[in-house]
């Protein structure tokens, strides 16, 4: 998994940086070659594995030069139209216009294999969420706000290797009033019973990318039969737990 991996290089530190490459490139009808130099990186993560959070692990399949798109999330409604009917100095609304907008991990991909055992990636990546609101009165006539964080880029890739894809970097701070009941309420007397604190969070969100070139039938036999046997055993590692919860009498065969 990506965890799996993560933690796999904890206490590593190594980098450096290669050769050049040259990379056949195609559109169809004129062959050009695309020069990228060759590095290697590693990073040692041991100081903060513990604060690696694995948002998502999706995978989709796709045919060359077309776009795949996953969303992960949810379909959140935003006003997008109010009409309303003003009588005197009172305007009642009639009716809201409500649109739709996907929320979460959204992930868009255009893949074109050239010649050899490269992979041209044009990728767009979004992470959105919704912004934690306390006024009722923003949230009925204005709705929810969104923050959002995106990239979009074009890499190449040997098949089966790993590209990744960081500096999507968000800082958040939040106030936090903490008071003694009723106390911390009075009027200017209440400052000596309550304390703020402001809490500063800064996430580095980190696109881990592997293409897989699946040749003929046979390569997308065993990729089906890999990920079944892969879903499997993450089931048979944790029966007590996970089974239990769909089905108390289901029972698995161990891989």
């Amino acid at each position: 998994s990506m965890l799996e991996i993560i933690n796999g290089l904890a206490g590593i530190s190594v980098g450096g940086m290669g050769n050049f490459f040259s990379v056949p490139v195609t559109d169809g009808t004129t062959t050009t070659n695309l020069t990228i130099p060759g590095f290697s990186a590693l990073f040692s993560v041991n100081e903060f594995k513990d604060a690696v959070n694995v948002l998502s692990t999706p995978q989709i399949l796709t045919s060359d030069n077309k776009e795949a798109e996953i969303v992960v999330g949810e379909n959140v409604p935003f006003i997008s139209k109010r009409e309303t009917n003003t009588t005197g100095t009172v305007a009642a609304s009639l009716f809201n216009v409500i649109e739709r907008k996907d929320v979460g991990i959204m992930l868009k991909l255009t893949p074109q294999i050239t010649e050899g055992e490269y992979v041209k990636l044009d990728l767009y990546q979004e992470i959105s969420s919704l912004k934690q609101e306390t006024n009722v009165r923003i949230l009925t006539e204005v709705g929810p706000t969104t923050t959002k964080r995106s990239t979009k880029t074009s890499v190449v890739v040997r098949d089966n290797q790993t590209v990744v894809i960081s500096g999507l970097m968000q800082e958040k701070g939040e106030e936090i009033t903490t008071k003694v009941p009723l106390l911390g309420d009075i009027p200017y007397l209440g400052y000596l019973f309550k304390f703020k604190s402001l809490n500063k969070t800064k996430t580095n969100l980190v696109v881990f990318l592997t293409p897989h070139i699946i040749r003929d039938s046979a390569d997308l036999a065993a990729l089906s039969e890999r990920k079944k046997a892969d879903f499997t055993r993450q089931i048979s590692d944790d029966k007590s737990s996970l089974i239990k919860q769909i089905d108390p009498d289901l029972k698995v065969k161990e891989p």
